[in-house]
């Protein structure tokens, strides 16, 4: 971004208590040891620190400026850089990715649902790819402080820009839409994810729903037609509703979907308009985010067939059903990111795909978050994993003993099924009594960092 000092105290409502207003900005940091020259940067105060006390050490690094909440003390030399004065450092940060993002015509679509919502983002990012320059949101930063950020970067070469949503709580949709502004959008799900703090899947729904507020009126939001308290959420709202599923409701249809262990076919119609999609890697459920961002490129002037083929050469972000090869030939499953009842049953489905009749080991650990269901829902995925057949279930974590018990009152032969307390003792069997052949499957949620289990497996 350029902009003045002046122009930025203006659209955060702050003060320029030392500095030069005509001084240049060109970019915003919140690392004092990556503040580079130009930045203005913005002390935010977080659990353990305080970016105040930092402010001196920014402005050596290069930072021009810096936005406080609190008068700073600056050493010796620092005096002809600018302070800004506001009362909220982080909502002054939202104000100024609001006013950036308005400086600029484009398409922006916002995309938000409890499952498969980056990989929904980085689908429609690499659709639209295919006509448009294209900024999305890059790694997790899809909150309060990570959906600014990413509008920040915006420029006069982009022409589109897609933005992952996250929330876990009523209202956080909300803001964020009233950041990015979108001009279309994409709710992929409602699945009993954050239930500990919403309560309800109606409460979900109508959190997800939020995004309608600040959709563009001449826009459109396409949703999950096969999730009934999605549809009963947005019916409320007058904004233009695509729905994508199997129904025949569905302005965008599956007919269709084939995986093997090297592919995934996908038979559909957009908008009665016949389409087939191939992803180069086994993913059956991923066939809801292929629809709902092709609906949205489609809608949005890119061709048919160059949207069938960027969908052909998509890869997964990192941790995403990454098949890699591990230690005495094994073949792992990298897709510890994140999980919840429905992604971790879907995992076990491409584990099965994968293995092609090879020995399947799933290596699943605790799922957060889940609240009332969090019993149940780990008890479905072992319910799962008995209906496949796996071969080897071993679980992490004391949640996740629920999905050995109930694999095992499901039927699953006892002797497959093993438990451990922590990643070290797992780590220490996996590694000592796996067969050359086996496909290994690792998920589980974040904070498990299941990824060092990956890590000790790979070559």
């Amino acid at each position: 971004m350029y902009s003045r000092l002046l122009d930025i105290a203006r659209a955060i409502e702050g003060n320029i208590i030392q500095g030069r207003p005509d001084i240049e900005i060109t970019g915003v940091s919140l690392n004092s040891r990556r503040s580079g020259h130009g930045d203005v940067f913005f002390a935010l105060k977080g659990d353990r620190h305080d970016g105040h006390d930092f402010v001196p050490e920014a402005l050596r690094n290069g930072a021009l400026a810096a936005v406080v909440s609190r008068p700073v003390s600056l050493p010796q030399g620092l005096g002809e850089r600018g302070l800004i004065l506001v009362r909220d450092v982080k909502k002054a940060l939202q104000m100024l990715a609001r006013w950036h993002r308005q400086r600029f015509k484009l398409h922006l679509v916002g995309v938000t649902g409890s499952v498969g919502k980056t990989t929904t983002k980085d689908l429609t990012a690499t659709c639209l790819e295919a006509r448009f320059q294209t900024l999305k949101t890059e790694g997790n930063y899809n909150n309060e402080i990570g959906v600014p950020l990413t509008l920040l970067r915006l420029d006069h070469r982009y022409e589109a820009c897609v933005v992952e949503m996250a929330m876990r709580n009523l209202g956080e949709i909300e803001e964020l839409a009233s950041i990015a502004l979108p001009t279309c959008g994409i709710i992929v799900n409602v699945e009993p994810v954050h239930l500990e703090n919403l309560g309800s899947m109606e409460r979900i729904a109508q959190a997800k729903c939020e995004l309608f507020k600040y959709v563009d009126e001449r826009g459109f939001v396409a949703i999950n037609g096969d999730n009934p308290l999605l549809v009963e959420a947005a019916e409320k709202y007058a904004v233009k509703k695509v729905r994508f599923g199997w129904g025949a409701n569905c302005d965008d249809r599956l007919l269709d979907v084939n995986s093997s262990s090297e592919e995934t076919r996908i038979k559909a119609s957009l908008a009665g308009q016949a389409a087939e999609f191939c992803l180069p890697f086994p993913g059956s459920h991923l066939a809801y985010n292929v629809i709902a961002a092709a609906g949205v490129a489609v809608r949005l002037g890119v061709d048919l067939a160059d949207i069938q083929s960027k969908i052909r050469s998509f890869s997964p972000s990192s941790r995403r059903l990454n098949i890699k090869t591990g230690l005495g030939g094994i073949t792992i499953i990298d897709d510890c990111y994140n999980a919840n009842p429905v992604s971790m049953k879907a995992g076990l489905e491409v584990l099965s795909d994968v293995a092609a009749g090879r020995y399947r080991v799933a290596v699943l650990g605790d799922m957060y978050e889940l609240g009332s269901y969090e019993v149940q829902g780990h008890r479905e995925v072992g319910y799962k994993a008995a209906e496949l057949g796996v071969e080897r279930l071993v679980t992490v974590g004391e949640l996740a003993r629920h999905i050995g018990e109930a694999a095992k009152e499901a039927g699953l032969d006892k002797e497959r099924i093993l438990h451990f307390s922590d990643k070290e003792l797992a780590i220490a069997y996996l590694k000592s009594d796996l067969p050359a052949e086996a496909v290994v499957l690792i998920k589980a949620s974040r904070g498990m960092h299941m990824e060092d289990i990956v890590q000790e497996l790979e070559v």
